[in-house]
């Protein structure tokens, strides 16, 4: 698909609860842009050793995104494909959302741990390598948008796509916000 941009969000998993909060942001926006999602698991040498150990296929996991999959169009009707892709985490989500031509990632962080103090978070790798937008959550739902945002700014093109994205997102937010939750006779 090359450079062309798609209607479709790159949402990454690996299969932890942040991943599923992950899924339910790309879910949200999916639904406020008219999109697809397309659920990406990067297998590494964790998910190796995790196969190993308990003595599993890689058709495992792809049963288990085929699963998410289903759920998720039943559920919410959003149109949901997903990819299995071997590699490292820091070049294959950005090499998918190319392939695929993701208009935006929504990452999933357990936020720093350990070593990563050091030598920086995992999200920022991706984040730099990104070919698009990406949002990046930890374990909070999604509810009618973002209250908050945080954009790195610059005059580069990039930042231009990002304050496009941050404004839409703010004004679904705002249209939420000013719609009355019920309305009583």
């Amino acid at each position: 698909m090359g450079n062309k941009m798609n209607d479709l969000i790159l949402v990454p998993t690996d299969f932890t609860e942040v991943g599923d909060f992950a899924i339910e942001h790309a879910i949200g926006c999916a639904k406020q842009t008219s999109s697809r999602v397309c659920i990406l698991h990067v297998i590494n040498k964790d998910t190796k050793s995790y196969l190993k150990k308990n003595n599993l296929t890689q058709d495992s996991v792809d049963s288990r995104l085929q699963q998410k999959a289903d759920d998720v169009k039943a559920k919410h009707g959003v149109e949901v494909e997903y990819i299995v892709r071997e590699g490292s985490i820091f070049s294959a989500i950005s090499e998918v959302a190319i392939d695929i031509g993701a208009m935006l990632i929504i990452l999933g962080t357990h936020g720093k741990v350990g070593i990563q103090h050091v030598v920086g978070s995992y999200a920022r790798k991706v984040i730099i390598s990104a070919p698009c937008t990406v949002i990046v959550v930890q374990e909070t739902q999604f509810k009618n948008g973002y209250e908050r945002m945080v954009i790195p700014v610059d005059n580069s093109t990039e930042t231009r796509q990002k304050m496009k994205w941050a404004i839409f997102l703010a004004k679904i937010q705002l249209y939420h916000l000013s719609v009355p939750k019920t309305c009583h006779r």
